[in-house]
């Protein structure tokens, strides 16, 4: 959906709604290019190398714990 509103310079500018057909956007870090990105969750890229193959979701990821050595 596409709002009309008036910036201050008394100009109109369109904005746009959030709807459930968009798809939700999460945090992940690339281990490539060593930045946080904010991107799809349904097809998740880099922004920088544009590839989701060095992507980890850092709000959920648990690495594998290192066996202790006695």
């Amino acid at each position: 959906m596409l709002l009309n509103q008036q910036d201050s310079s008394g100009e109109e500018v369109e904005f746009s709604n959030a709807t459930s057909e968009e798809p939700p956007l999460v945090a992940m870090g690339c281990t490539r290019c060593l930045v946080f990105v904010l991107t799809s969750e349904t097809n998740p890229k880099c922004v920088n190398c544009q590839t989701p193959d060095h992507l980890i979701d850092v709000l959920h990821y648990n690495p594998p714990k290192k066996p202790k050595h006695v």
